[in-house]
């Protein structure tokens, strides 16, 4: 627990070995609940996740170091089990729509939270039975938190892949704990000092899908969109309506789409780049035409949308016509240029002059009065490297670089 807030965090996990399991390990003593989801990896990635689990201090070993959990069966004290195989209520209107890939195994291991007055905590660790992509496996994790008889209240993502500092997610977690924000998520993009690990063809990239996302999303001033370190409050995902987003690493920017729908606040967290061994699964060639047209169809669908944000605002209006405008007038002159006949050049010229007049007007009122649904969060001292090796002897709290603490604002109410 974390400032009175039950805290949970998934971890993503696709051909992860070597590094998931230390991940896991060094999961914040404040965690309350950690879903691991293994989206049917082909490398060891699951045996590290059974074997990191058996080692946990405090795992409950009636006949064998795991209990395995039958699929009727919910473990005590991780809630009814959602396995995605049916149907979850969670469209439009309260409609069922489909929850995703079945899991093909499911594991729940006890951590012990030594040195501190909090319970132990419970690990759930879940195999896909089909590969559904990073968004599919956190919407997973998600739809398990939100079904969790712990009554999560802040839902974080730590990426199985070692990039994320575990001492830093009470910053992450921080803006959404204190009622800040819907929604946090970290940013490299804000100070040269923290992106010095990041190369010059992933910063171009982050750039360029910064600037489509500002678009898309609404959030003008956000930064860093692929950062998957993120934290959302359960109030946001049942609003969001998570079991319908973009399945594949278009998520998080879908996502952003969805909380601005909704008028949710969002907060950028600035952090270091890091970068170790960790191969990555994108495909450039084909993530980038796929997620262009994501953001292109998100953005108008949020323009055209029927809520007061969408064409009852006459800031999306101004944007729609200036896109309208600036089609035709594209439209004329591709005809004029194709007949050959003349006489289009002037309709032409005050089309494109109208259309961007109309669309830049839109955008800049857009800024100013979504502004407030932006939180800026000053830098902390991050200057420091940090390393999932973990010393020798230490305990599962040092790790993770939370101090054993007897707080009442992190300790859990009886």
């Amino acid at each position: 627990m974390y400032g009175g807030a039950t805290v949970a965090v998934v971890i993503p996990a696709y051909n992860e070995a070597g590094f998931v399991g230390e991940v896991i390990e060094t999961v914040p003593g404040f965690v309350d609940r950690v879903y691991v989801v293994d989206d049917c990896s082909t490398d060891g990635t699951w045996t590290e996740i059974r074997e990191t689990l058996t080692g946990l201090e405090g795992s409950e070993r009636p006949g064998g170091s795991l209990r395995p959990i039958a699929d009727e069966s919910p473990a005590e004290g991780s809630g009814p089990l959602a396995d995605g195989s049916g149907s979850v209520t969670n469209g439009p209107d309260g409609t069922e729509v489909a929850a995703g890939p079945a899991w093909r195994d499911r594991i729940v291991a006890r951590d012990a939270r030594t040195g501190t007055v909090l319970p132990d905590r419970i690990v759930v660790a879940l195999r896909h039975r089909e590969n559904a992509g990073v968004g599919g496996a956190i919407k997973t994790g998600y739809r398990n938190a939100m079904a969790d008889d712990a009554d999560v209240d802040v839902v974080a993502v730590m990426n199985g892949d070692g990039q994320m500092d575990p001492a830093i997610l009470d910053r992450i977690i921080g803006p959404v704990v204190r009622g800040e924000a819907d929604y946090a998520k970290g940013n490299r993009l804000r100070h040269a000092e923290y992106r010095r690990q990041m190369s010059t063809w992933r910063m171009f990239g982050n750039v360029l899908l910064t600037g489509l996302t500002r678009i898309a999303s609404g959030y003008w001033r956000m930064a860093d969109p692929q950062n998957g370190y993120t934290a959302i409050s359960s109030r946001a995902l049942d609003r969001v309506e998570f079991e319908s987003l973009y399945e594949d690493y278009g998520f998080c920017n879908h996502l952003l789409v969805r909380l601005n729908k909704q008028g949710l606040r969002i907060a950028d967290v600035p952090m270091r780049a890091v970068y170790g061994d960790e191969t990555s699964n994108i495909r450039y060639a084909s993530f980038v035409p796929r997620l262009s047209l994501l953001l292109f169809r998100s953005y108008l669908g949020r323009l055209l949308d029927d809520g007061d944000r969408g064409m009852g605002s006459p800031t999306a209006v101004a944007q729609l016509l200036g896109m309208g405008l600036l089609v035709g007038g594209a439209a004329l002159a591709a005809g004029s240029a194709f007949t050959g006949a003349g006489g289009t050049t002037v309709a032409t010229g005050v089309f494109g002059l109208f259309g961007l007049a109309s669309f830049l007007t839109g955008v800049a009122a857009e800024r100013r009065a979504d502004a407030g649904l932006e939180v800026h969060v000053e830098p902390g001292d991050l200057s420091g490297e940090f390393d999932f090796a973990a010393s020798e002897g230490a305990t599962g709290d040092e790790r993770s670089g939370i101090a054993p603490t007897t707080d009442e604002s992190t300790a859990r109410e009886d």
